[in-house]
Parts: structure tokens; C-alpha cells; sequence
């Protein structure tokens, strides 16, 4: 029988190690992809927070400017530049903003 040669049982052992390699393309790849899915959950989850603590107190999300950093800027953008202050997952994030572009317009959901 095929499953009992020794063909098989060498290629069966080739595959176990190939599997249990930390080295693979493919084993970075799915490290890298859970980085950026917990970078965004954590982002995401902060946004949504955000949203849902405004509009519980039916304040506005909009505000005269979208660009980070300004006085003007809504009270979306406030509050989250407050959390950015003390999370660090938020902050990482509007670093990158700001450096990716310094008069970034942010699109809220109500401006879709």
C-alpha cells in the first residue's frame, strides 16, 4: 500500500518539517498581517468610542477645520487627539497622519 512505503513516509516527514519552519515567506506574511489587524482593531475600536460617546450627548462630530493639531479642528478630532495623548496605538496613528500629509481632511462617516 502507497500510505505504507517509504515514499510516502519521507514525503509525509518532509511536510511536517516544512509546516513547523519559522523561516517561511508565508510565516512573516501571517505575522505581519496580525500586526497591522491588531493596529487597526485597536484604531478602529477607539474611533467607535468616540462616535458613540458623541453621539450619545448629541454633539456635533464636525467642526471648522480637519486638520490635526488646529484649535478649530471638531470635536471628534479633539477627543481623539486627547486619547492620542496617553494611548499609544492612537498616537503611532496620527503621527503617521500628520507625516503623510500635515493638512490631512479626515472623511466622517456623516460627510459620505
Amino acid at each position: 500500500m502507497h500510505e505504507r512505503s517509504l515514499a510516502h513516509f519521507e514525503s509525509i516527514q518532509y511536510c511536517r518539517r516544512w509546516k513547523t519552519k519559522q523561516s517561511l515567506i508565508d510565516t512573516q506574511h501571517q505575522q505581519q498581517i496580525q500586526k497591522e489587524k491588531a493596529y487597526w482593531g485597536k484604531v478602529l475600536s477607539r474611533v467607535v468610542e468616540v462616535v458613540k460617546f458623541l453621539g450619545e450627548r448629541g454633539l456635533a462630530l464636525r467642526g471648522d477645520s480637519h486638520i490635526i493639531g488646529n484649535s478649530d479642528n471638531s470635536n471628534f478630532l479633539g477627543i481623539m487627539e486627547l486619547i492620542g495623548k496617553f494611548d499609544p496605538s492612537l498616537a503611532d496613528h496620527i503621527a503617521r497622519s500628520e507625516i503623510k500629509d500635515r493638512d490631512i481632511h479626515l472623511i466622517y462617516l456623516m460627510q459620505l
